[in-house]
């Protein structure tokens, strides 16, 4: 014996009975250090999509029990299965696997570590959808919609119009519309900002009183447009006839949360913008925009006379004057159509700030229109 240490392996099982001599040390291994744990992970129609430690023999019914069972929605006739493998180059291999379950239990199907497992939703289940329905109908209310259902049907189902209903004002929005016009219209206002950081970073711009001023506008120009953001509208032709309505290209099918809004009759025309007194007046056929205008004592010192527009109640719009001189011609104005002035924006220093003004006062303006339309204002 020399009295140097030496390190041999013991199996507790095989050789338990090993005697023990003085200043022996024992270490007895962590199992998993070599027993490594293996996931397999379910997710889909579950009540808790999760990833537990594969067991031997474990089956898909013994994981779908672990993840609280299926949920009302599950499909229960077929499923996917994500199996991983070593193929003979050593190369971890990827398959996607779909077993249908006509003719096999969720107990038959044995799993694999590392499985990943799917369950799939019923084919057409879908969460109830609702869209609301406002105004001028018989029955305004929430309506749940089914697939496909189109605008024509529910106007049916809430008993048509009413004899005060507006058709041509009709109010449609859309939350899926909404959020792409929030989207466009936040990042016309960040590149304007940027503009204006870049125009008055430049010191021969921050010493002209005239430029100082121009951004001063062009900075209320933002913050005005920050209270009048899109409301997601659609433009509409209704008609009272449904059953012709039902064949024109406007029935288009309902989404969830859409809002439809029939408002009552409007007898007047707005003026908004660059005037000196923007609001309402009653409408008279044989006035035009520029006599509107008039009415709103013309126009201020900012205005742009020469992009004067008309938002008509349907949510369209069109310049208020075409062409020059004895060939001009005037937009047809008509009740509860918006005459816009907008500010007028010039170029600094080849800084070009009319297309995103333009585009957010245009925006703003139809929401204005919109919710004039509507009755709020």
């Amino acid at each position: 014996n020399n009295f140097m240490p030496q390190t041999k392996f013991y199996s507790l099982k095989e050789a338990g009975d090993v005697k023990l001599h003085p200043y022996d040390v024992v270490e007895v291994f962590d199992y998993y250090a070599v027993h490594i744990l293996q996931p397999v992970t379910i997710s889909g129609q579950v009540v808790h999509p999760t990833t537990v430690y594969y067991e031997k023999g474990m089956t898909l019914k013994k994981l779908i029990e672990m993840a609280g069972g299926l949920t009302r929605k599950a499909y229960t006739k077929k499923f996917e299965l994500v199996r991983y493998s070593i193929d003979a180059n050593q190369t971890r291999e990827r398959k996607v696997l779909e077993e249908n379950l006509y003719e096999k239990t969720f107990a038959d199907i044995k799993l694999k570590p590392y499985d990943e497992v799917k369950i799939f939703t019923i084919p057409k289940w879908n969460e109830r959808e609702f869209i609301t329905l406002k105004g001028q109908v018989r029955f305004p209310g929430i309506y749940p919609i089914s697939v496909g259902e189109k605008f024509s049907h529910v106007i049916e189902r809430a008993g048509g119009f009413t004899k005060q209903a507006f058709l041509q004002g009709v109010v449609f929005t859309r939350e899926s519309v909404r959020k792409n016009q929030m989207r466009q219209y936040n990042q016309t206002l960040a590149r304007l900002k940027r503009q204006l950081a870049l125009y008055n970073a430049m010191p021969a711009n921050a010493k002209n009183a005239t430029n100082g001023n121009a951004m001063g506008t062009l900075n209320e120009v933002i913050g005005e447009a920050k209270k009048y953001q899109p409301l997601g509208r659609i433009s509409i032709s209704l008609e009272n006839n449904l059953t012709a309505f039902a064949k024109s290209p406007y029935n288009i099918v309902l989404e969830n949360n859409d809002t439809i809004t029939i408002p009552s009759t409007i007898d007047t025309v707005t003026v908004f913008g660059e005037v000196f007194n923007p609001t309402s007046f009653v409408y008279n056929s044989k006035l035009d925009s520029e006599d509107y205008i008039k009415l709103a004592s013309g126009f201020t010192k900012g205005a742009d006379e020469n992009r004067v527009y008309v938002i008509h109640a349907d949510g369209t719009s069109e310049p208020a004057v075409s062409g020059w001189w004895i060939f001009k011609s005037y937009a047809n104005i008509e009740k509860g159509d918006t005459i816009v002035v907008p500010l007028y924006i010039q170029e600094y220093n080849n800084i070009q700030l009319w297309e995103s003004i333009s585009k957010i006062m245009a925006s703003f303006a139809i929401t204005i229109a919109t919710i004039h339309t509507i009755g709020i204002l």
